[in-house]
């Protein structure tokens, strides 16, 4: 079972990855997602960088 400061890191580690994509954090921070709700968003970015993988390449 996890715990809120494993939850909060998790959380933290994904804001992280999400920011350096070059993506407002603060803007998705206020939007308060579960971890569930945030997986599921980042897991999308993600997909939608693999069928357009310039952006990744302008981000960086």
């Amino acid at each position: 079972m996890q715990t809120n400061d494993d939850e909060e890191r998790i959380k933290n580690e994904l804001y992280n990855n999400l920011k350096a994509l070059g993506l407002d954090v603060y803007s998705i921070k206020n939007l308060n997602l579960s971890l569930y709700e945030l997986g599921d968003f980042y897991l999308r970015v993600m997909s939608l960088m693999d069928k357009h993988g310039d952006w990744y390449g302008k981000a960086n």
